[in-house]
């Protein structure tokens, strides 16, 4: 491949001498140098704490919530559970919600 590149004055003649000096073409001096750079300026990819730097610490919450997800699911149902009254059979758990025949109670389950 051709590729023209525009050099300034100073750069231009400080590549023509090298080349004389090496006896080298300046398209090879230019080739060279391109590779090495390359090479040294290969990019790598991100990791994942990279990506996601700027989103870390956004939000706050427990330290444990993690570990204790199951606790802390376990609350907010017991304090939803309590803060709606429940009418009829269905009180204290969800297993109220299966019938002695082992059909689910719903308005198509339930008797008239």
């Amino acid at each position: 491949m051709t590729m023209t590149v525009k050099l300034d004055m100073p750069l231009e003649r400080a590549l023509r001498q090298r080349s004389i000096t090496l006896g080298r073409s300046a398209s090879a001096l230019m080739r060279e140098a391109l590779q090495a750079y390359l090479a040294q300026t290969e990019p790598h990819a991100p990791s994942a704490y990279t990506l996601g730097e700027d989103l870390f610490g956004q939000h706050a919450g427990p330290p444990h919530l993690a570990s204790q997800r199951k606790v802390q699911v376990q609350q907010i149902w017991d304090q939803k559970r309590q803060a709606v009254p429940v009418h009829g059979p269905v009180q204290g758990s969800v297993r109220g919600l299966v019938r002695s025949s082992g059909r689910a109670a719903g308005p198509r389950n339930a008797k008239a």
